[in-house]
């Protein structure tokens, strides 16, 4: 084990051999990694979305190490302890992060992942898949279909309805005033009481740290939504995972019109007893399910 970790990490990580926390630099960004698993076994790269850090994939990494794989989870830029820079621009998705990422794995001398993301991380890992499928074996997202496929749907009123936050998002100065009060009660409220709530008052307590979360939506939400199908499809095999708590986020076809932006084989999976986080509220369906794919495309 690295001297960089903590007592807190160690408990998120559990009983798993060989795994690190490090700091490394990517395009003048610090980013927190945690890594673990044999280094010359195949990598999976975990990324994370709104408002997490690495902790939402801990009911992960025990079994994928088990399972024999490299695994790659860091926060990222804006969250946990990786750094939060100033300039919004720096957290467009495309192309900025998502060549962030692939400056991480060449630090790290790995070629091509297994890549899975939830959330803000699901558009990030489409994003890398579609600019960059020679550096990804397998996609697996949660949450999330492909971002082109919004306009595909011709969006209705209740759409936005329940993305009524990314438009609140925008709002500087007075959107993290609004998520504060009465223990973040609204971000609770937004969440529908899933998810890592101990962990976001932890994070968010700290100076700065809600401004640079935000900052995703700011980057990214209204390029999304005015955009038509500038994002290509993806020529990876995929896997697309939604919950029944996914509902009150996004609308269920979103995920599954996503077959159409993916020249590979698309598998749908519907996860029952879930919230927005499936891989915390139902973690062995949601492993087995990613290992099936990843394990059929070694």
């Amino acid at each position: 084990m690295s001297g960089l970790l903590s007592g807190s990490v160690s408990d998120a990580v559990g009983l798993v051999d060989d795994w690190s926390q490090t700091k490394i630099s990517v395009q003048g960004v610090t980013l927190n990694v945690i890594q673990a698993g044999p280094r010359n076994a195949p990598a999976v790269l975990f990324l994370h979305g709104f408002p997490d850090t690495w902790r939402v994939w801990r009911k992960q990494i025990p079994e994928f190490t088990r399972r024999g794989y490299r695994v790659i989870v860091p926060d990222l830029m804006g969250y946990g302890d990786s750094d939060k820079p100033s300039h919004g621009e720096l957290y467009r998705i495309d192309p900025w992060v998502a060549q962030q990422m692939l400056v991480l794995l060449d630090h790290l001398h790995v070629p091509s992942v297994h890549l899975v993301g939830h959330d803000w991380g699901a558009v990030l890992a489409w994003t890398i898949s579609a600019r960059f499928p020679d550096r990804v074996k397998t996609l697996s997202v949660l949450t999330v279909g492909h971002p082109a496929v919004f306009h595909r749907l011709h969006a209705s009123l209740s759409d936005y309805g329940r993305g009524w936050y990314h438009f609140w998002f925008q709002v500087p100065i007075l959107s993290p005033l609004s998520l504060r009060p009465g223990d973040f009660w609204l971000l609770r409220q937004i969440a529908h009481g899933g998810g890592d709530q101990d962990q976001w008052r932890m994070q968010f307590s700290k100076p700065g740290a809600l401004t640079s979360a935000l900052k995703w939506f700011r980057a990214n939400s209204l390029r999304i939504l005015r955009k038509k199908n500038e994002l290509p499809p993806v020529d990876v095999p995929t896997l697309g995972i939604q919950s029944d708590g996914d509902f009150k986020f996004v609308n269920r076809a979103e995920m599954l019109e996503s077959k159409h932006f993916v020249r590979r084989t698309f598998r749908y999976e519907f996860v029952r007893n879930a919230s927005h986080w499936p891989q915390l509220d139902q973690p062995k369906v949601v492993n087995e399910k990613i290992l099936e794919l990843i394990a059929s495309n070694r």
